[in-house]
């Protein structure tokens, strides 16, 4: 697995959660703290790259810049990529659904862990003309 190395370390946020993996996608709650995303309309954060260990502990998200992340499914390299029902990576063209990365590598199967450019701010995915 390649190294990662971004000129923007990752970001601290409050862990709310019982169930938080690395290389998960992370969204935020109402209460500015993060979870493990659920749904592919929720406001994704970014990828999960410190967990902590329980609910409450500090943990690392990474917002911008290149990441690992664990694939729900297959997907190409170039996706666009949302969350699945367990957090995990997968391709998305449904409108309204929020992007949370772009893949720089292809996943062949779920639980591969790939190379992922995160992307800043909230993106939705729009249908082009």
């Amino acid at each position: 697995m390649a190294q990662i190395s971004n000129i923007i370390p990752p970001s601290n946020f409050t862990r709310n959660g019982a169930t938080f993996r690395q290389y998960r996608i992370a969204q935020m709650n109402a209460a500015g703290d993060v979870s493990e995303a659920t749904a592919a309309t929720q406001i994704l954060e970014g990828i999960i790259v410190d967990p902590g260990r329980e609910n409450g502990d500090q943990c690392a998200i990474e917002t911008i810049g290149e990441a690992i992340g664990e694939a729900g499914a297959a997907f190409d390299e170039g996706a666009q990529l949302t969350a699945d029902a367990d957090g995990q990576l997968i391709a998305t063209t449904t409108v309204g659904n929020f992007i949370v990365a772009h893949a720089i590598e292809a996943a062949a199967a779920a639980g591969d862990r790939v190379r992922v450019r995160v992307l800043p701010g909230h993106r939705r995915f729009a249908a082009t003309a």
